[in-house]
């Protein structure tokens, strides 16, 4: 198991995740299954809420540090954990949006004020990763509780249990939307939120293997 990454030499390693290797979700789900422990139904669904939304975990689960703005000024960033009732599940428009979430990465350009913003996804493209944060959905009971009452650290922990870490994730969730969902850049900006759609343009050019792979499914059409 990975040992845990200080802050002051995380921001290197994250670097370099675009080297790492590209799991399908057969593989995620894989490591999904070794994880162990009391809280193994809600550790698994964590690890499948992160991928399916690519969220940061500063969004999901608690979070408080101090930021300077844009005019100098020092503003508190304060995350409350997603709660129940934040998240819609329409299962017979086969869809799952999360609402309200806090976009922390934002506060500086806003000034201190925290903008929200949803994200949707399909079900049907997800039924087995779906299922397990389903299952954890149902057994908490009440919508203004937090859907993961959890600190930034015990997330990451969590994560390390199987190898995996935040950007790692959303790298693969960006790498899946664009391969199987056929996002184009400015949906993928969207979907993650981004600044800038010159992240989107990491992802959504072609390599040689697809080009491929295209011809050879539009020939056998």
């Amino acid at each position: 198991m990975t040992k845990y990454i200080p802050k002051k030499v995380r921001g290197s390693i994250l670097e370099q995740y675009s080297s790492f290797p590209i799991l399908n979700k057969d593989q995620l789900i894989s490591k999904i299954e070794k994880m162990t422990g009391s809280m193994v139904i809600r550790n698994k669904a964590l690890v499948a809420f992160l991928f399916l939304f690519g969220c940061r975990i500063s969004e999901v689960c608690k979070y408080r540090s101090k930021i300077k703005d844009s005019d100098g000024n020092y503003v508190e960033r304060k995350g409350n954990p997603i709660k129940k009732g934040d998240v819609i599940i329409n299962e017979i428009d086969d869809e799952i949006t999360i609402t309200n979430i806090r976009t922390l990465k934002r506060t500086k350009k806003n000034k201190g004020k925290i903008p929200l913003k949803n994200v949707s996804t399909i079900i049907s493209d997800n039924i087995e990763l779906y299922t397990y944060f389903k299952k954890y959905y149902d057994i908490v009971d009440l919508d203004d509780k937090p859907l993961f009452n959890l600190t930034r650290a015990m997330c990451y922990r969590i994560l390390q249990e199987v190898d995996l870490f935040n950007h790692y994730m959303r790298h693969l969730r960006s790498t899946d939307l664009v391969v199987n969902s056929h996002l184009n850049a400015q949906e993928l900006k969207q979907f993650f939120n981004w600044a800038s759609s010159a992240t989107a343009d990491n992802y959504t050019h072609l390599d040689t293997s697809n080009i491929l792979d295209k011809m050879r499914a539009n020939k056998k059409k």
